[in-house]
């Protein structure tokens, strides 16, 4: 029962945390609950992997390396893996810019406050 308990509690933290909502308390708790419990510790590598094939699928045609609804591309015999990599490399880089980036929409919403 607690392995359950905690797996919920840690997934409601780790997307608080991936969507940028979290509070510094409740990220306090994140971090000490990464730093005891290993399966934790996998669940938010799981977690931002998923976040991050999500926020590149429903981006379409930014990212050459996600896989189409079709199915994965594939590899030929001719292809040089370095080169792979080096494409790889450089959409992860272009991903965690997007995923960094302060989203203005949210940003405005907050500072708007009611006049009176």
């Amino acid at each position: 029962m607690f392995a359950f308990l905690l797996r919920h509690k840690a997934g409601a933290l780790i997307w608080q945390y991936l969507d940028g909502v979290i509070a510094p308390q409740r990220l306090d708790l994140l971090q000490r609950l990464l730093h005891r419990h290993r399966g934790v510790r996998q669940q938010f590598v799981d977690c931002a992997v998923l976040n991050a094939l999500l926020f590149a699928y429903f981006n379409p045609g930014r990212y050459a390396s996600v896989p189409s609804p079709q199915g994965y591309p594939q590899r030929t015999r001719e292809s040089d893996p370095s080169d792979d990599t080096a494409r790889l490399d450089a959409e992860l880089s272009q991903i965690e810019a997007d995923l960094n980036r302060p989203d203005e929409g949210k940003r405005e919403r907050k500072t708007k406050r009611p006049a009176g």
